[in-house]
């Protein structure tokens, strides 16, 4: 790989990892698998016919609506709460910073823990599985389960053309 520090990037994005960013990581990690909504709305429908049908005996029933409710308030809360915990027991995220510089052929993602380079890592835009871009980050996913959150707010250089390029190199591109 030739030496990076010679070439020009073409946009670099700065992202503060603070607790608000991983809540909507998390939230858009979580709500777009569809599994967890095709159970969410089989335990809607179960509450709401629990609710009308009256034929069970009324444990059953209190069992059956407690059960879908409990079930449906945790999938729309889940995203919230673990970001919480993760956020309070990730040392090395809290108040880190990650800077994202676009290449051509690839990108760059350097680690700052106060202002301090900590970690530096370049990936080829053929290794990316893929991205999800939403209106303030793009979430690159490195595999199905690691992923950098680059936001789309603190730039410099051209944004737009960084994208082009991601979208015709990467094969699982989504913007939201």
């Amino acid at each position: 790989m030739e030496d990076m520090e010679n070439k020009a990037y073409i946009a670099k994005t700065r992202t503060k990892y603070d607790y608000e960013a991983i809540k909507k990581f998390n939230q858009v990690h979580s709500y777009s698998r569809v599994s967890g909504w095709i159970v969410s709305i089989i335990a809607l429908f179960i509450l709401i016919f629990a609710i009308v049908d009256t034929s069970f005996e009324s444990y059953y029933r209190i069992l059956i609506i407690a059960i879908s409710l409990v079930w449906f308030v945790e999938f729309l809360t889940l995203p919230i709460i673990s970001a919480k915990r993760a956020y309070k027991t990730s040392r090395l995220s809290q108040d880190a910073e990650v800077e994202v510089e676009y290449y051509d052929d690839s990108l760059k993602m350097i680690t700052l823990k106060s202002g301090e380079k900590v970690g530096e890592t370049v990936i080829k835009y053929a290794e990316i599985y893929k991205i999800k871009e939403t209106k303030e980050f793009m979430y690159i996913y490195i595999s199905g389960n690691q992923s950098v959150l680059a936001g789309k707010t603190n730039v410099e250089g051209n944004l737009e053309k960084a994208k082009d390029i991601l979208q015709e190199k990467v094969k699982k591109y989504k913007r939201k």
